[in-house]
């Protein structure tokens, strides 16, 4: 899969369509269900002293640049320190057994992660 970076700045919500929010950086548009936001946003919250996450599913046109992100997996039993987040090979094939269970229809399209106390910042990696 092809990595994209995504410069967030202020969140647009979409027009006649179901409640999501838009980003968009040079070609490609981003769009996320806000409920699927808002799950996020409270697994993140849960523990703020240790980083926390999971991946994002989803359907994506290539055509017109649209990477619309419909639901997210959290990533229950990764390795998890202040400053860090390791996904294993267990937690990844429970994942993937999760996304063909529930939500076969979509693919991984990117993942999230928390720092917690660190704010907002690119990874090294």
């Amino acid at each position: 899969m092809t990595e994209i970076e995504v410069t967030l700045g202020e969140p647009e919500p979409t027009k006649g369509g179901p409640a999501s929010i838009r980003w968009s950086a040079k070609d490609t548009t981003v769009v996320i269900d806000s409920e699927v936001l808002a799950r996020i946003e409270a697994h993140t919250a849960e523990d703020m002293s240790l980083e926390c996450g999971g991946v994002l599913l989803g359907r994506v046109d290539e055509v017109v640049g649209l990477i619309a992100v419909l639901e997210a997996i959290r990533a229950d039993g990764a390795t998890r320190k202040a400053d860090s987040l390791r996904f294993t090979h267990e937690v990844l094939a429970d994942i993937h057994s999760k996304r063909e269970r529930f939500f076969p229809g979509l693919h991984i399209v990117g993942w999230y992660h928390s720092h917690p106390g660190y704010g907002i910042f690119l990874s090294a990696d």
